[in-house]
């Protein structure tokens, strides 16, 4: 059984949401397609709380 998580942006809450690559550490990054958003791209978890 697959199991669906549903990915909005942390920022404004849109939930039109695309993929963004890969970042060095094999972490996924997305996109927001919000223009009015002030966050570009995010990632659900970061390695590092600095960051935040």
């Amino acid at each position: 059984m697959t199991c669906y998580q549903k990915i909005t942006c942390p920022t404004c809450g849109n939930p039109d949401i695309k993929k963004s690559g890969r970042n060095t550490q094999g972490v996924q990054r997305y996109h927001c397609w919000n223009l009015a958003c002030a966050t570009q791209t995010f990632m659900l978890s970061y390695r590092y709380k600095a960051v935040l």
